[in-house]
């Protein structure tokens, strides 16, 4: 254990984790869309990024048709705050604009018009601008836009006795297993978890793939090349003992991989925190858009599983790093057998770990991303027992 932590300490190098934090901040800013939260692009505008954490607080983290009264309630008073408002609005008073629907039919008559007169810019601005009207009216389009879902009849607490036909008569172009089990999905409550917050975290995630494979080949695979370049690798494997060493060195790179890894996953988590996200780890993880979610979970237990995956499918990556390491002879050839490498398996892991768990009417294998997961780490394990074995058995 001695050996391993000493081991550590080598590789958690003061200048690796300098170039690793400062990388990481850069990247952030660049790419991770939580950061830039809630001013994020999305098509309904600021509804459901800015004001829905207020709706979920008031009407509770999902919704059986039974419970639809609820939501009813919250629309009629929102509806009597903007409707106080318009008519206390001089501009929009004297123009006739005094209700809740009189803004929505000028707001979208003026908005495809393109208007940019005084009249447009007055009604423009309430729901452009930071305020109580634009909280109102944010939560007024959300909340109609969830009633469209409820007058289809279809998505969600469809009773067991219709599920199965109400499946056959939407879902008749589907895979047999979408067919098979969509009547159980329907079956579940609507979550009040906007789909603008899973595309965020799944989007954030295909980028954060990205940044975790970078920073364990900047951590890992620098230390084994200086291990060559002192000659420290053939004084170990010149005896029997000293190869020994090569396992607890592993043990290290994993170790310390796995520390660095966890840190920067949870500052993600503390980021998500700060931005107010919290208030959604109690709704059903799957987006009130749509329900076709293998996992009957809360959004944060599904968020503890895909990040618990992102930071296994990087300790398989640790094998990959620390073969590189050993066969490369200076850092030119490191760097140059890193790049492919590591583009590839930035690749892998962006296609298996979008959006895990949610599948389409065309998906055929239940639950493959784990059994992606494993066979990837079977494989990570098979190729280290292979070198381990190797280096157990040469003798200089």
């Amino acid at each position: 254990m001695r050996i391993i932590g000493k081991e550590c300490l080598k590789i958690l190098d003061l200048r690796r984790i300098s170039v690793i934090v400062i990388f990481t901040v850069m990247y952030y800013l660049l790419f991770i869309h939580l950061d830039t939260y809630p001013h994020i692009p999305t098509l309904g505008g600021m509804t459901e990024t800015s004001y829905v954490p207020e709706l979920v607080r008031d009407v509770g983290p999902s919704l059986s048709r039974d419970q639809w009264y609820l939501l009813e309630e919250k629309r009629r008073t929102l509806l009597a705050e903007i409707n106080e408002i318009l008519s206390s609005h001089p501009a929009l008073a004297e123009a006739g604009i005094d209700t809740y629907d009189k803004w929505k039919e000028a707001y979208h008559a003026l908005f495809l018009a393109s208007e940019t007169s005084t009249l447009a810019t007055h009604v423009m601005s309430l729901y452009t601008q930071e305020g109580p009207a634009q909280r109102c009216l944010s939560l007024l389009s959300y909340i109609d836009d969830l009633n469209e879902i409820y007058e289809m009849g279809f998505l969600f607490s469809v009773p067991p006795s219709e599920a199965a036909s109400i499946a056959e008569e939407h879902w008749s172009y589907a895979s047999p297993l979408y067919k098979k089990v969509i009547p159980l999905f329907c079956q579940r409550d609507l979550s009040m978890l906007p789909l603008t917050i899973s595309t965020l975290l799944w989007t954030d995630m295909r980028h954060m793939i990205i940044l975790l494979i970078i920073c364990s080949l900047i951590l890992l695979v620098p230390c084994q090349i200086q291990e060559r370049l002192c000659e420290v690798i053939p004084l170990y494997a010149a005896t029997h003992t000293g190869r020994r060493i090569f396992t607890k060195q592993f043990a290290a790179q994993l170790l310390s991989c796995g520390i660095v890894t966890l840190v920067q996953l949870l500052i993600y988590v503390g980021i998500y925190i700060s931005k107010g996200l919290a208030v959604y780890w109690n709704c059903p993880a799957w987006p009130a858009e749509f329900n076709t979610f293998w996992l009957d979970i809360t959004f944060g237990t599904y968020m503890a599983i895909y990040l618990s995956m992102m930071w296994l499918f990087v300790m398989g990556n640790t094998v990959l790093a620390y073969c590189i390491g050993r066969c490369s002879g200076n850092y030119i050839v490191g760097i140059a057998i890193s790049i492919p490498i590591g583009g590839i398996v930035c690749f892998l892991g962006r296609k298996l770990l979008f959006a895990p768990f949610a599948f389409t009417e065309y998906v055929r294998v239940p639950l493959w991303e784990p059994l992606g997961l494993l066979l990837w780490l079977a494989l990570t394990g098979l190729l280290l027992k292979t070198v381990l074995k190797r280096d157990k058995r040469r003798n200089l």
